[in-house]
């Protein structure tokens, strides 16, 4: 109690203190506020445990302790948190986020979590950076939601939404994305479509699925869907040419156009075709899903349906921008997806 008294007076001295600093100027040290105040460790650390959680100042490793805030020219430490899985939607994003970084005056560095995490934040030094952002988050644990309240920094949720909520977020409407896809391929004149399900089944691919084949139901055109039951883990890549490669082996591979639930296959899937002489797009058409650029490099570049990465990283640094300057700002952004029109995808002549 006694212990508890001192700190709460020590911690209403700080915050005066702090309403005349800067932000982003130093604080004194935890050895001179102990000398200052004649109190012990326990007792400030417990004060600035505090004023941190309420969002008054940050303390970085061997660095010190601040006021909260950009302050002066310091650069923004950026925490991008993603699932412990290879992808290159992940690597693409973190590519184009540190593209940016000299311009924006950022540093991002990228941290995993396990596929199956045991609260999601208890594997990031949280103190060290001004803002978090969360990509592909799995589904949120009570620990977590708690954490995230008391976060003494903001975190931004990628490609996730949580509608009702007041997490920060942005996110690209997968139900749309499937539905453009659909639209597309059938103004193009395709009239046998199958999608691709080659990645694990979470709500955005999901929501992707359903759009396809509900636009595709309003026009009475059927959809195959082709479901490789990928676990979290497995190497979506293999699952989609071991589906259909047994497909073309059979003879059984009849469809004229192909929307692949995520871009990543595509490079193996178009050379997979190709050995099997079946040519893009004059035999079949291959749509995406990610925006991502790993398809533009393929001999045949992937027409796909995504948000454009210039548009979507001008984005989140408009919503970090805001967020570090009024931690109180709420960021829900949901963008529409659009056609990235290349080679995959061609216009058909009535058959």
């Amino acid at each position: 109690m006694i212990h508890q008294n001192k700190s709460d007076h020590l911690e209403k001295e700080l915050r005066r203190e702090l309403e005349r600093m800067p932000e982003g100027e130093q604080l004194r040290s935890v050895r001179r506020i102990m000398a200052d105040y004649n109190v012990s460790q326990l007792v400030v650390n417990q004060a600035l445990d505090n004023l941190e959680r309420s969002g008054w100042i940050i303390r970085r490793a061997r660095r010190g302790i601040f006021r909260y805030g950009v302050g002066g020219n310091r650069k923004l430490h950026i925490a991008m948190i993603a699932p412990d899985w290879e992808s290159p939607v992940y690597n693409e994003l973190e590519n184009q986020l540190n593209n940016q970084c000299d311009t924006e005056e950022m540093i991002v560095q990228r941290f995993v979590f396990p596929v199956f995490p045991n609260g999601l934040f208890h594997y990031l030094p949280v103190r060290e950076f001004d803002i978090i952002l969360v990509v592909s988050a799995p589904l949120l644990q009570m620990q977590d939601i708690d954490q995230i309240i008391h976060c003494p920094v903001p975190i931004l949720f990628l490609g996730a939404s949580f509608p009702g909520i007041a997490l920060n977020y942005i996110d690209a409407n997968p139900t749309k994305n499937g539905m453009i896809a659909a639209d597309f391929l059938i103004r193009r004149g395709y009239r046998r479509p199958a999608i691709l399900y080659h990645e694990p089944h979470i709500a955005n691919h999901d929501e992707r699925a359903e759009g396809f084949q509900l636009t595709a139901a309003s026009h009475n055109i059927p959809v195959t869907v082709l479901d490789t039951h990928t676990a979290i883990g497995s190497s979506s890549t293999a699952c989609a040419l071991g589906c259909v490669q047994e497909l073309l082996t059979a003879g059984k591979f009849d469809f004229d156009s192909l929307y692949l639930i995520a871009d990543s296959a595509y490079p193996a899937l178009s050379h997979l075709f190709a050995t099997h002489s079946v040519k893009i797009p004059e035999d079949i058409g291959i749509l995406g899903s990610d925006g991502n650029e790993c398809g533009l490099y393929a001999p045949i570049p992937l027409t796909t349906v995504g948000i454009g990465y210039p548009n979507y990283i001008a984005t989140v640094y408009k919503a970090i921008d805001r967020l570090v300057n009024d931690r109180n700002d709420l960021v829900q952004i949901v963008m529409t997806p659009q056609i990235i029109e290349r080679s995959s995808v061609r216009t058909k002549t009535k058959e």
